[in-house]
């Protein structure tokens, strides 16, 4: 403890007794050990408080002559008196005071003075002094030791060297000091007065220039300031003045830093740039660029032997496995391709010093026309060279500019390294605008029971696919359209000459998926298609007598009906809208942030992973089947999932095992996939009704199936208000409306045009356009629901939203209506950004550099006390002083012997300890200082 009684050293106290009876100190430590340093300054500073408030009050008994308190020389003797100059502190303190028996220190701590009054607590004494120093050493008595060690550390490193906080203590003290002397007094409350001032040196002008500006007259202009350069973001604008600074700031080679990167330069050397991220080599590639270029120069200046000249420079710079020469022990055993030649090579060779051998080896002379041909095509692939340095140091600098390192380090090491480069991000403009989200969907509502039956003219009978969702199989129907018109001929032989019989394909009893899986099929060379191979079935179920080398032909169409071959290109089609397609979910009629309802989709998921369990099962039991079977027999059973498994009524002995061998090896990986796929459903109720669509489309094929589970849509109360406002009917009295009707239809269009995905079902609406059939209806609905709010497909939206396009797929007349139960097919959903009104960007300017420097020094002014207001001229003459002492010491810190400018901690250290003194070093090991 520092002061008074303690609980672990009640007897310790600092007194003048305990100093002037022992001849050192009694360490509060255990013994054998260091003393604190936080307890040597704690009691170099009470001692230091004492004399100053004995010298204060009891000035009587201080000598006249004791000019310094804590002057280290002591007992010096100065001619001619030889007089002592000071007396020990300790003689001083140990007065008497008076016809008392204190002596000077223990008057200072019991606050008494010589009569036995107790000190003036108003002349900002012992009140003030030596009882708040009191209570700062007591406050540290509870304060854990390795919190003191730290605190001590940080207090002695910020005394010791931070002049910031020197100065500004010495200024908080005597604020508060100015503070207290205001509070004190009668008057105004305490007011705080800031300033600054500063001089300049060696000021000199500079040459302006003056330009006209349209709207502001003559304005001064800095000469080669380099202007402002408009950037579409924030880092791009730090990219391009970092790259134009370093361009200016080059003075001896103005061209090293200079960076071009026009449209057309920076897409060239993207195009090289992606290159080499595909994998190919840059000398290849810069190879390509040498012989294009060549070539058309061979055109345009008639040289007929320019394939000979790049013949001559491939052979000269082959592209070579070991071409770096880096591992001159193993063999260059891997050529490259040689019909391109090594670029890189080819520029390295013609760079200066060096050249191109020209006039040997099969290349022209220099000075011929093919070879000016040769060098400025060399000269462009520098160029174009020039151009990928710029565009990759260009994006080393936008990189850093946006804090990311590495990545900046990954595109400066292309080029020397050879490193995978990244994509370069500074030739990318940020799109700014507003999210949409576009999902366009078949929409079907199953609202009827009819709409169940088999569509006219198709037979399902016992087709697996019509079973496993007859919904599908009767809307596929009603788009192929009744087959009953479109008929096939068989021409056969008899004895008497050539006979034939016709089929329509309704007496076939195919249903209309099993058509589109009939469609979807290819037929083999030499080999006749499915089609073929069932009509000749059916014309061998009933034969004419004697009847030979029967032969299909499809008739033309009748009029106002279909072809077979027609029917074959309108299921082809659908085939590939469907096999590109997936079913709607009910995730895909709500927002992200909506949600779905997951138990209400629980019972329908595990109806169909139960469908999908048993026809897995079913399919495996075909695939089984086929061992031991009649191969015939075998293959029908296989065509009910796979329709070229159908067999050849005509085919030879060796070929229906042949193609059982194939039937069953594509039926086992349609097992095997299946399977593994529904050992995968789990997780939601959405994830496993995707699950067990995904399976049964495996089973029958992707583009000849397609199941879709019926629901009544989740949010409905919201497509129901937002369908019927955003529905736009036809005013033929108003010609503004009949364009605001057709805009789904229209935007569906332009779409079809650019979406891979929508390509298909384009493709499909027009062949069912040439065979009449009308466009269907488009509606359009809009996530969220907001009121007297226009569809995002006609006016940009003032915030994100999700667009819903439905176009009707089964002939309805009307707009959906969301409480009834839906079926559909999702075609095709994107996100774009709608141009915002208004776009963030950025300028970057230039200034040239004022050769301005930041303060070197600190003026501090302290108020002398000696008024009650700042005076001018008092703060006139320092400021004058502070000038004339700088213009006599021009002397720089670093100069000034052991940091004479930096307030040190000073500690007085006497021998004969007539000062207050603490010692420090070494010999403090040996035990505590010595005061007496």
């Amino acid at each position: 403890t520092l002061l008074g009684d303690s609980q672990f050293f009640p007897n310790r106290k600092l007194l003048l007794g305990d100093i002037t009876s022992q001849s050192f100190m009694e360490n509060v430590a255990l013994p054998n050990e260091l003393l604190p340093l936080l307890y040597m300054l704690a009691r170099h500073s009470l001692l230091l408080e004492v004399v100053e408030l004995g010298r204060k009050f009891l000035s009587g008994n201080f000598p006249s002559d004791h000019k310094q308190l804590d002057f280290e020389l002591w007992d010096i003797h100065l001619p001619p008196t030889g007089a002592t100059q000071n007396t020990n502190i300790f003689q001083i303190l140990g007065s008497q005071v008076g016809s008392t028996s204190r002596n000077v220190f223990d008057s200072v701590i019991s606050n008494r003075k010589a009569d036995g009054t107790a000190l003036d607590p108003s002349s900002n004494g012992h009140p003030t002094q030596i009882i708040s120093l009191q209570t700062a050493l007591g406050s540290l008595a509870n304060v854990p030791v390795h919190d003191l060690e730290r605190l001590t550390m940080e207090t002695l490193d910020l005394a010791s060297h931070r002049l910031d906080a020197w100065i500004t203590g010495l200024a908080f003290r005597r604020l508060n000091a100015l503070r207290d002397s205001e509070s004190n007094s009668e008057g105004p409350a305490p007011t705080n007065y800031f300033g600054a001032w500063g001089f300049l040196e060696d000021i000199r002008p500079v040459a302006r220039t003056s330009r006209s500006v349209t709207g502001l007259g003559n304005v001064d202009v800095q000469p080669n300031n380099g202007g402002f350069v408009h950037a579409p973001s924030l880092r791009h604008a730090a990219a391009a003045a970092i790259l134009r600074a370093g361009r200016m700031a080059e003075k001896s080679n103005p061209t090293r830093y200079a960076i071009e990167l026009p449209s057309e330069r920076a897409r060239r050397s993207r195009a090289l740039i992606d290159g080499v991220r595909e994998g190919q080599a840059l000398g290849a590639l810069l190879g390509a660029e040498l012989e294009s270029g060549l070539r058309a120069q061979g055109i345009a200046q008639h040289i007929n032997n320019m394939e000979s000249y790049i013949l001559a420079l491939r052979e000269l710079y082959p592209q070579v496995a070991n071409k770096s020469e880096n591992d001159p022990g193993l063999p260059a055993d891997r050529i490259a391709a040689r019909n391109v030649v090594d670029g890189k090579r080819v520029r390295d060779a013609a760079t200066p010093p060096s050249t191109l051998p020209f006039g040997t080896a099969g290349l022209p002379l220099a000075g011929d026309p093919a070879g000016i041909a040769i060098t400025n095509e060399v000269g462009r692939l520098n160029e174009i060279m020039d151009g990928i340095g710029d565009l990759v140091l260009s994006e080393s600098v936008y990189q850093m500019a946006g804090g990311d390192p590495i990545a900046a380090e990954a595109a400066m090491n292309f080029l020397p390294s050879g490193n995978n480069p990244p994509d370069p991000e500074v030739t990318s403009t940020p799109t700014v605008g507003i999210a949409v989200n576009h999902r366009v969907a078949l929409l079907l509502e199953d609202d009827r029971p009819d709409q169940h039956d088999p569509a006219p003219g198709w037979t399902p009978g016992l087709s697996q696919r019509a079973a496993a969702d007859t919904f599908v199989e009767r809307w596929v129907g009603s788009l192929l359209g009744n087959p009953s018109d479109a008929q096939a001929t068989v021409t056969y032989q008899l004895p008497s000459g050539p006979g034939t019989k016709s089929f329509t394909v309704d007496q076939l009893q195919i249903g209309a998926l099993d058509f589109l899986a009939l469609a979807q099929s290819t037929a083999t060379a030499g080999q006749r298609s499915p089609l073929d191979r069932i009509i000749l079935t059916k014309f061998f179920s009933d034969p004419p007598a004697d009847a030979t080398d029967p032969v299909v032909s499809y008739d033309p169409p009748p009029t106002g009906g279909r072809s077979i071959p027609q029917l074959f290109e309108l299921a082809r089609a659908l085939g590939s809208v469907l096999g590109g397609a997936r079913e709607l979910a009910a995730a895909d009629l709500r927002r992200a942030e909506d949600g779905v309802n997951e138990d209400d989709l629980s019972t329908k998921a595990d109806d169909l992973i139960g469908q999908a369990t048993t026809a897995v099962a079913a399919l495996t039991a075909v695939r089984d089947g086929m061992d031991g079977r009649i191969v015939q027999s075998a293959l029908l059973n296989a065509y009910v999932y796979l329709a070229d498994a159908f067999p050849d009524p005509l085919a030879g002995p060796g070929e229906l095992p042949a193609a059982a061998v194939a039937v069953k090896a594509e039926l086992s990986r349609r097992v095997t996939e299946a399977q593994a796929t529904l050992d995968g459903a789990s997780g939601t109720s959405s994830a496993r009704i995707a699950t067990a669509i995904q399976v049964l489309r495996i089973i029958f094929g992707r583009n000849t199936f397609i199941l879709l589970p019926e629901a009544v849509p989740q949010g409905a109360d919201e497509l129901e208000q937002s369908l019927p406002a955003l529905a736009k009917p036809i005013v033929f009295a108003d010609p503004t409306s009949f364009d605001a009707h057709q805009a789904p239809g229209r935007f569906l269009q332009q779409a079809m045009r650019v979406r891979e995905q929508l390509g298909p079902w384009r493709r499909f609406t027009a062949y069912a356009g040439a065979f009449g059939a009308k466009a269907p209806l488009v509606s359009v609905a809009q996530l969220p629901f907001v009121e007297h709010e226009d569809w995002a497909g006609r006016s940009p939206p003032p915030a994100s939203r999700t667009s819903l396009v439905f176009v009707s797929a089964d002939k309805q007349t009307l707009g959906p209506d969301p409480t009834k139960i839906w079926r559909g097919v999702l075609l095709d959903q994107w996100a774009e950004i709608v141009p915002g009104a208004k776009a963030e960007t950025a300028l970057a300017f230039h200034y040239d550099s004022q050769n301005a420097e930041a303060p070197q020094v600190i003026l501090m002014a302290m108020h002398s006390g000696t008024g009650t207001v700042w005076k001018v001229d008092e703060f006139t003459a320092m400021v004058n002083e502070t000038m004339d002492l700088a213009v006599a010491r021009p002397v720089d810190n670093d100069i000034v012997a052991l940091g004479g400018l930096v307030p040190p901690i000073a500690l007085a250290s006497n021998s004969q300890n007539n000062i207050v003194s603490t010692k420090l070093g070494p010999d403090a090991r040996q035990g505590p200082p010595r005061v007496g």
